[in-house]
């Protein structure tokens, strides 16, 4: 004879009697899991965490699938897209009773907020709901770990490869290492978008295609009109996945995978990385529900949309945290100085002073400073040169006359004094009369 076994909620459940009760709680526990115990046993948590990591791990897997049925209209479960959904499904399977049941709950919190108060409500409480939570958080962020394999490992070799190039081509080892990060950046962005844009369309597809199918369309058309909707909610969503990777800062995560020293902590950089996060995940799934409007009506675009948001800026935040310190320059190792011999500094070679300088040269660099002064692209040190030129210029033209006048004088008075000689060249014996005996 059957029996019944009453829920939490008013609900009744319906058991064969040859079912024994305890793998009656059981299926209750799998197939409700709202209503098992959130406890867990430290083994549970451990294990809760690994099946967060098996998780990611399967729609990692899933990227390859998801981009042939988008280019070929072919989203059966096989090859790469059925092993991911698998793994995933496995890693689902991993969790424990207490974790399910702390999900669970937590989702009809976050739906009741949605419901009453709308998408704010839904952000808040959602994000209260993870990071209150250890067992949620860590499942959740073990869960994200994997999506940044891709992402980082493109950063790395982009910026490994683009280094090489820049040395072999002789730029300098500084602005080699900038232009390898700026590459570095560029390919995680890219592989970023490629990510968001096959993950938005598969999704929009399963859905826009099981919508169809419940409206009783033939699988043929429903396939036919799903495709065309997945390919432009992915493309959209990768587009908006761009943009949010090219906000002020945004990129500072991938940056540190390309090899950029210093830069912003952890804590910045995980608050950079929470609001890209949450500027491209929070208009994916507005998208999406653009993309299932088309063939539902009753759709609401923005439905979901807080709580997705909520959770892509707590990953932001982990995964920003968690590996934003990898760029940090390291401090120098700590050893003996080795003793080196003084260096030699080379003997400095005084400028040429000004009064020993010839005029042509003095007179060149007065007109290359004063075409400089003319367009106000002289220094103010080459200006103090030009005053003191200047100076010496006008030294030497003074001792110049100075000394005009003084020949002059001196014609004058010889010819006043030996009159027989007034412009005449005087021979050494007649020099040697003029001058004077000494005492």
């Amino acid at each position: 004879m059957p029996y019944t076994v009453a829920l939490p909620d008013g609900r009744t459940v319906e058991f064969p009697d040859e079912v024994p009760q305890d793998k009656a709680a059981g299926i209750i526990q799998r197939q409700f899991p709202e209503f098992a115990s959130p406890n867990r046993t430290w083994g549970e948590a451990v294990k809760d965490v690994g099946a967060g990591l098996v998780s990611g791990v399967g729609s990692l897997v899933q990227l390859p699938g998801q981009l042939y049925g988008l280019a070929t209209g072919d989203f059966a479960p096989t090859g790469a897209l059925g092993a991911g959904e698998a793994i995933s499904k496995y890693g689902k399977e991993m969790m424990s009773p207490g974790l399910k049941a702390r999900e669970a709950a937590s989702e009809a919190r976050v739906q009741a907020a949605e419901d009453s108060s709308g998408e704010i409500a839904a952000f808040i409480t959602q994000a209260k709901e993870i990071i209150t939570d250890p067992a949620q958080l860590t499942n959740f962020l073990a869960e994200t770990l994997p999506q940044m394999l891709l992402p980082g490992g493109a950063a790395k070799l982009a910026a490994k490869k683009a280094l090489a190039s820049a040395i072999a081509k002789g730029v300098a080892e500084d602005a080699a290492k900038t232009g390898a990060v700026v590459a570095g950046v560029a390919a995680a962005k890219g592989v970023g978008a490629v990510q968001q844009g096959a993950d938005i369309g598969a999704e929009s597809y399963k859905q826009v295609y099981d919508k169809l199918v419940e409206q009783k369309v033939s699988p043929a058309d429903a396939a036919a009109k799903a495709i065309n909707l997945a390919r432009g909610a992915g493309a959209s969503a990768a587009v908006v996945s761009w943009l949010a990777q090219s906000l002020p800062g945004a990129s500072a995560l991938e940056a540190k995978f390309a090899g950029k020293t210093g830069g912003p902590g952890r804590l910045a950089t995980g608050l950079k990385e929470s609001i890209s996060e949450m500027a491209e995940e929070g208009p994916g799934k507005a998208i999406q529900n653009v993309a299932l409007q088309q063939v539902d009506p009753t759709q609401q675009i923005t439905q979901g949309v807080g709580a997705v948001t909520a959770k892509a800026g707590v990953a932001g935040a982990g995964m920003g945290v968690g590996l934003g310190g990898q760029g940090k320059a390291k401090p120098a190792a700590e050893t003996s100085p080795v003793q080196e011999p003084p260096a030699q500094e080379p003997i400095p070679v005084p400028p040429t002073p000004l009064a020993e300088r010839p005029y042509p040269e003095l007179a060149k660099e007065v007109a290359r400073i004063s075409a400089l002064a003319d367009t106000k692209d002289a220094t103010p040190e080459e200006m103090g040169q030009l005053k003191a030129i200047r100076a010496e210029l006008q030294r030497r033209g003074v001792a110049e006359v100075e000394g005009q006048r003084a020949a002059v004088t001196a014609d004058k008075e010889g010819a006043e004094k030996f009159p027989g000689l007034a412009g005449k060249t005087p021979t050494q014996m007649e020099i040697r009369g003029a001058i004077p005996e000494g005492p």
